[in-house]
């Protein structure tokens, strides 16, 4: 029997009508058992379909010779036919109905009202066809349901089958937990977000079902060094033996083993540290530790006026730039917009009143050298947002704390939620959250503790830590408690730090530059020092030095680097290297543009990164995937500032209520955490997570919602199985 495409639509079950494969022996013979249970048995509904075909010719005019005949019943064994045969009778009803009534020229009260019950007749047995096509997909879908609870669950969705569906397993799945727990008096308890504790297991080890996430969080290892205490094995190949992205990727497909190009385990242990050969240059010892600061948070909550309001209190603003803000922006009706101009500086942004890309401005506070990344709050932009919260050490996340404004943000489907957990899987744990717009409520305690006490138990589910979490209320647009203390009179109930206090105070993020060279590309553009391929972006490990040769992947060619400018405040100092955390500037030459873009990343020239299409991973759902994701299944896989069109190949285990793996599922739902087998439609540039965490980790986005979130465990493909 043909599988059902699970991209269901009502006309499908008709389109093929005389295609034999289709409507085999076992289709018909449930189809028809589901007409019987409708309607009674096949002698019924025949007879009542003559009997109401012989009334109607009774009582109207005798029809034209070269009408058909009427059909006969069929054999009380003929149930193959039942459906084709009310089809044709439908229809050659409704024909006589209308050549009878261009005879007649005065047609009875009494005809038309059984026109009018033969018609309703007719839609109510296309209908029934409809929910029992319907009730059939469904049954191929979910195992050991019962066709009668399909059928009372699609009636009651009026024919919705994603929300019968998500009912039904919402179903199944209290059943499965109440099962498994022992308690059948009690209702299952409220499902909770998935956390995989990203910063610790490896391939063998994943985060247990019944762990909570901020012990999850707890238990993950600091940042170290994986492969140096891993064991030795062959050196990874060197760049010129290193073959096409795509002949490697068939040659995994078909063997079910690593894809050519991947390095091993232990693949880095031979790799040998630069940093003791390397020369501080003058002064360097004397300078503040580099720390990414990403500013996210939903779309009007006030986070490009609260950091261009900072920036300019900080005297990174000139006042003659700051009058030249305010002064378009009145142009524009948009007077409300001037400090959000600092950095949001392209004219389709300052039109729209809408951060598009990602902002890039550097500060300095008392112990801190501050890369700023403004990030767009609009879910159209979320692909934007996902490249700039990669490149963060720790966020600022900003909430509105005016009335309905919170509402709408945190709770009405709003930014502020996705945007934090896309943020916690992209390696952040140090959160500080910028209670804005408290002036508009009059710096009301009880609405502050309010919006903190609804933000940390989300927070808390999410992942962080209580200890991680920093609450400030704020006013950017008045520009009170950015970076002085609360004035007297104003929020007195509040002791705590200002947001500048809250940056200066944030620890210094563990570097690992005793790893291979891995430099992530964020932007391309020409300068005049630098050279006419200039590249940008921060350094995730690895030291890069001036005048040595990288490799760019994934076009996997050799680059001359040219110069290296690191951001100092102010100043653009050039240096002889840098090293892992900094986000700098580097001139390539000896390579042609079009071998470098966005998704490029500066590696090693003998350890370079990993090119592949099939890997295997470990995902976590969220509460926005509406589908359950099946083998084949279309995302939109993310990964650091790349993206790609991938498929889930296959579905090798679920993690069941219980802690136990369940080997090949037909379906994963929401909230759960899975193993599976993706493919990408084009070679991406990616690590395994024993070799390097932050270069492993994933998120997968269906209809512009995010779904999954995880982390690469190997490069592999599932192993093809023989056909008959």
């Amino acid at each position: 029997m043909r599988r059902i495409n699970p991209t269901y639509d009502a006309d499908d079950l008709y389109d093929d009508y005389d295609d034999e494969d289709y409507y085999d022996e076992e289709y018909e013979a449930q189809e028809a058992a589901m007409l019987a249970a409708q309607y009674g048995s096949s002698q019924d509904l025949n007879a009542q379909q003559q009997q109401q075909q012989q009334q109607q010719q009774q009582q109207q005019a005798p029809p034209p010779p070269d009408a058909f005949p009427a059909a006969p019943a069929p054999a009380p064994g003929a149930q193959s036919f039942i459906i084709s045969n009310s089809k044709k009778q439908n229809k050659k009803g409704k024909n006589k109905g209308k050549k009878s009534n261009a005879n007649a020229q005065h047609p009875s009260q009494q005809q038309q009202q059984q026109q009018q019950q033969q018609q309703q007749h007719g839609q109510q047995g296309q209908s029934a066809m409809d929910l029992t096509g319907k009730v059939f997909q469904m049954t191929e879908l979910l195992d050991g349901v019962p066709q009668a609870r399909i059928r009372e669950a699609l009636q009651a969705h009026g024919g919705n089958m994603d929300a019968a569906m998500s009912q039904l397993l919402d179903e199944a799945h209290a059943n499965n937990t109440t099962k498994g727990t022992g308690t059948d008096s009690k209702p299952a308890a409220a499902s909770k977000p998935v956390v995989l504790s990203l910063g610790g297991a490896g391939k063998g080890e994943s985060s247990s079902a019944s762990q909570t996430p901020a012990a999850a969080v707890a238990s993950a290892a600091p940042q170290a060094n994986a492969a140096s205490a891993a064991p030795e094995a062959a050196p990874a190949p060197k760049p010129k033996a290193a073959p096409s992205s795509r002949s490697g990727a068939g040659a995994g497909a078909g063997a079910g083993t690593a894809s050519a190009g991947a390095p091993g385990p232990g693949a880095y242990a031979k790799f040998v540290s630069k940093l003791d050969k390397l020369k501080l240059d003058p002064g360097e010892a004397d300078e503040k530790p580099n720390l990414n600061l990403v500013v996210i948070g939903h779309v009007d909550a006030g986070k490009s006026t609260l950091m261009g309001h900072l920036l300019y209190k900080l005297k990174y603003v000139s006042q003659r730039d700051m009058h030249k803000f305010e002064k378009e922006a009145k142009v524009l009706n948009k007077g409300s917009f001037a400090f959000a101009w600092v950095l949001d500086e392209h004219e389709d942004e300052r039109e729209r009143g809408v951060t598009v890309d990602v902002g890039v401005k550097y500060f300095e506070t008392e112990h801190r050298c501050v890369t700023l990344l403004d990030a767009p709050g609009h879910r159209d932009f979320i692909p934007n947002m996902i490249s700039g919260a990669a490149q963060g050490d720790v966020a600022i996340l900003v909430v509105p704390a005016s009335t309905g404004e919170f509402e709408s943000s945190f709770q009405h489907n709003g930014q502020t939620k996705e945007h934090a957990i896309l943020a916690r899987y992209c390696g952040i744990r140090k959160l500080v959250i910028a209670v804005n717009k408290m002036d508009m409520c009059e710096w009301s305690q009880d609405r502050f503790n309010e919006v903190v006490e609804s933000l940390r138990a989300f927070l808390l589910q999410g992942g962080y830590a209580a200890e991680d979490l920093i609450f400030v209320p704020v006013s950017g647009l008045a520009g009170v408690n950015l970076v002085d203390p609360l004035p007297a009179g104003v929020a007195d109930w509040y002791k705590g730090p200002s947001v500048a206090q809250c940056i200066d105070a944030m620890p210094p993020v563990a570097r690992p530059a005793n790893k291979p060279l891995r430099m992530v590309v964020a932007d391309i553009f020409k300068t005049i020092l630098l050279g006419p391929i200039t590249v940008s972006g921060k350094i995730e490990a690895g030291v890069i030095k001036e005048g040595e040769s990288v490799m760019v992947a994934p076009s996997m060619v050799l680059a001359k680097v040219k110069g290296i400018h690191r951001h100092r405040g102010k100043e653009i100092v050039p240096a002889k290297y840098a090293r892992a955390g900094e986000n700098v500037d580097v001139g390539l030459q000896g390579i042609e543009d079009t071998m470098v873009g966005l998704t490029s990343v500066l590696c090693e020239a003998k350890f370079p990164i990993p090119v592949v299409q099939y890997f295997e991973a470990e995902i976590a759902t969220f509460d926005g995937l509406a589908v359950p994701l099946l083998n084949g299944t279309q995302v939109q896989l993310h990964t650091q500032s790349s993206q790609a069109v991938a498929h889930i190949l296959k579905l090798a285990s679920v993690r069941q209520p219980d802690g136990k793996d369940k080997a090949n599922p037909r379906f994963i739902r929401k909230n759960q955490t899975a193993r599976v087998f993706i493919q990408t439609q084009d070679s991406i540039c990616i690590e395994r997570h024993d070799d390097f965490r932050p270069l492993s980790r994933i998120l997968l986005r269906q209809n512009g919602v995010t779904v999954a979130a995880g982390r690469v465990l190997d490069f592999k493909s599932p192993k093809k199985k023989k056909l008959r």
